[in-house]
């Protein structure tokens, strides 16, 4: 995963004196990389372009500018080529479908730009960020989709907010595809059809959308998706150890997960740039990146080759990996190229296009009665597409941020221990509602850590500082709510009815003017009339979860099954919610636990969070000897521990060589929430059993 670094205000630079000083570029040169038998494998001629770092190869993200453009075509005996001489900054490849040019973008100029094979006829496209190329199965035009920044690109050029079509020899007939939600473009690739594009929806929510401007839905979160250039709608999601593709068939069916660290050549370290080729057989990437500097993590990329794999037929593994590049530089970004001539290369203009997706299910509805209407925001899990829906129409994705002792549980809840989640892009049409209505109401399933707390924020619209004008907290082991109304000088507040410790509590919390209901697990606990007025006075602000926004009022426990309201809910409803929810998290097996007393014998040192980015959150995996009773007998075990929670280093986190400590640990696997986390592990032998340790976060306060 990386960002784009978007100078939009910097002026056009002339285009030959940006990439090569004349209009007609030098020949291209041969390099030090010697020719790559690619025969076996493809059996057919093909061709790959990338992007080469010739400075100290520690330029992953290509955010520079001492880059240059590369070749290889497996009909010309040299072997590596550059494309063009100009050193300069070169980002996202792509060859053309027809294979005859290749398309490449400017971090400096924000422009997309076309070149021939032979490094001739070079032009510019236009604005924005090349992320995919596409081939019209009808007219055999060859169209170019950028990225272009939107309301909430920061000054990386991350996430963007609109993608754009152009056909490449025709850019003036441009057309939006998608601005629906903003999106990262690690990767955007569209299916041969049009009618489907996998992505980043934005980071980290990986899945499918329906292209212009349709559904989308999400399969999974990581990185660096990736779509089958066919009309199969095949995809895969990269998870957040850098190693494993998650892959899915048509509607994020049949999850399987290749391991790609393990594969020869790449030594168990991370791999970066995987990319699908323009084959549904063949896709590319680049590694190995072992870590060089005792950080956890690569700082360089020295070593780091392209290589180009082949599926096994039923998508589950890779039965053969290539290295091509042989050079001493380090390689980034590579996407490749298979002439049609290929025995199994499909037809894929002959394959008509499926059928529209079906809009997501909006998780608002789930258990509704009788109406799901009044949603203003939802959040089922993080594992949900979390949408608003307004007849039908899309209105809105739901997301929030952890900050601070905050992350997710095993049911992608959040959890909390002195941290807190905020809601992102909270916005006036979501206040509307309430000030038109005058009518609030507060779905959650909620489970404290402690029978009492006092004072603890669960749920708050309000300002960072000040009176909220709603929250609901837990005062002692009692809930109380407290309401700002016109008229008031200050909240009101009642107390509503005692939280249950030791299972989950359905809680749902409905105003009116003159009428406040609490039902606890679909009964009615508590009716209040003296709480009147509307909410005329009320403005834009931050909506939190398990604290306060000055993080003075922390709650501990977990949330999930969030969903507000601009509209009164009776008992009848509440019953039927409650119902349909606890039904489902009261029934969840739970993972086995291990204490152990672990001696310390391999590190991961945690890294400076900025060389995370944009992972606010790491986790890095140390090795431990266990002499008595063993999780899963084994005497040496690998524990993965947070390391990086919110941009910030975590104290006490197992470090000194030799030392025994008490962990509490339960398998890796039974977390699949983990599957997206950033996971650092530089460890000698990564077949061992992996563990998670639950013990020092919930040990905090």
């Amino acid at each position: 995963m990386y960002r784009w670094v978007l100078p939009w205000c910097v002026p056009a630079i002339v285009l030959a004196g940006l990439f090569c000083g004349t209009p007609a570029c030098a020949p291209r040169e041969a390099t030090e990389g010697s020719p790559a038998d690619m025969t076996p494998l493809f059996g057919s001629s093909f061709r790959a372009v990338w992007v080469q770092d010739i400075g100290d190869g520690s330029d992953f993200e290509v955010q520079g500018d001492r880059l240059r453009l590369m070749g290889y075509d497996s009909s010309d005996p040299r072997g590596e080529v550059v494309i063009l001489p100009e050193i300069a900054n070169y980002a996202r490849p792509l060859i053309t479908r027809q294979g005859d040019r290749i398309v490449f973008s400017s971090r400096k100029t924000a422009k997309a730009y076309i070149v021939n094979w032979d490094g001739s006829n070079l032009r510019e496209i236009t604005d924005g960020l090349g992320v995919a190329v596409w081939i019209d199965p009808l007219s055999a035009e060859e169209w170019l989709f950028v990225a272009r920044p939107g309301a909430n690109t920061d000054s990386t050029g991350w996430p963007m907010g609109s993608i754009w079509r152009y056909p490449i020899d025709r850019p003036a007939a441009g057309e939006l595809v998608w601005d629906r939600t903003d999106i990262d473009i690690d990767n955007f690739q569209v299916s041969a059809d049009g009618t489907r594009a996998c992505g980043l929806f934005p980071w980290p929510s990986g899945g499918m959308a329906e292209l212009p401007n349709g559904a989308w839905r999400k399969y999974d979160e990581g990185c660096w998706t990736s779509l089958a250039p066919d009309n199969s709608y095949r995809s895969w999601v990269f998870d957040g150890n850098h190693r494993d593709l998650s892959v899915f068939d048509d509607e994020g069916t049949n999850k399987r997960i290749l391991h790609l660290g393990t594969l020869p050549g790449m030594n168990n370290c991370e791999v970066r740039h995987p990319r699908w080729s323009n084959h549904p057989r063949y896709m590319t990437m680049t590694g190995p990146y072992c870590a060089d500097d005792g950080t956890g993590r690569a700082v360089s990329g020295h070593g780091v080759e392209v290589f180009v794999g082949r599926f096994a037929e039923d998508f589950a593994s890779i039965d053969e990996l290539v290295r091509l590049t042989r050079n001493a530089r380090a390689d980034f970004f590579p996407d490749v190229w298979i002439a049609a001539s290929h025995q199994d290369m499909p037809d894929t203009g002959s394959i008509p296009p499926r059928k529209a997706m079906p809009e997501p299910a909006d998780v608002s509805r789930s258990g509704t009665f009788p109406s799901p209407e009044g949603v203003a925001f939802v959040w089922e899990n993080r594992s949900a597409p979390n949408i608003v829906t307004a007849n039908g129409v899309f209105v809105r994705t739901c997301r929030v941020i952890p900050r601070g002792q905050a992350w997710y549980g095993r049911f992608f809840d959040m959890v909390l221990r002195g941290g807190a989640f905020e809601a992102e892009d909270v916005d006036q049409s979501m206040l509307d509602q309430w000030k038109i209505s005058n009518a609030l109401s507060i779905e959650a399933v909620l489970t404290p850590a402690k029978r009492s707390q006092s004072p603890a924020s669960i749920i708050a619209y309000g300002p960072p500082a000040g009176s909220p004008q709603f929250m609901l907290s837990q005062c002692g082991d009692s809930l109380v709510v407290a309401i700002q109304t016109s008229g008031s000088g200050s909240p009101s507040t009642a107390v509503l009815c005692r939280l249950n410790e030791t299972l989950p509590n359905h809680l749902l919390v409905s105003y009116q003017q003159g009428r406040l209901a609490c039902y606890r697990d679909g009964r009615l606990e508590t009716t209040v009339s003296r709480i009147q007025g509307g909410f005329d006075s009320w403005t834009v602000q931050h909506l939190t979860f398990g604290n306060a926004l000055d993080g003075l009022a922390p709650w501990a426990g977990s949330l999930e099954g969030i969903t507000l309201w601009s509209r009164f809910i009776d008992e009848e409803e509440a019953a039927h919610r409650a119902q349909t929810r606890l039904s489902t998290v009261r029934g969840r097996p739970e993972a086995d636990s291990w204490r152990v007393d672990a001696t310390l014998v391999e590190v991961t040192p945690i890294p400076d969070p900025r060389t995370v980015a944009p992972y606010h959150r790491a986790l890095v995996v140390n090795a431990y000897d266990v002499s008595y009773n063993p999780p899963e007998g084994s005497p040496r075990i690998l524990v993965a521990h947070w390391g990086i929670l919110d941009r910030a280093v975590l104290a006490g986190v197992p470090a000194e060589i030799g030392s025994t400590y008490g962990l509490v640990l339960q398998r890796f696997e039974d977390h699949p929430q983990l599957e997206s986390e950033r996971l650092l592990m530089e460890n000698s032998d990564l077949t061992l059993p992996l563990f998670y340790d639950i013990g020092l976060l919930l040990a905090r306060p």
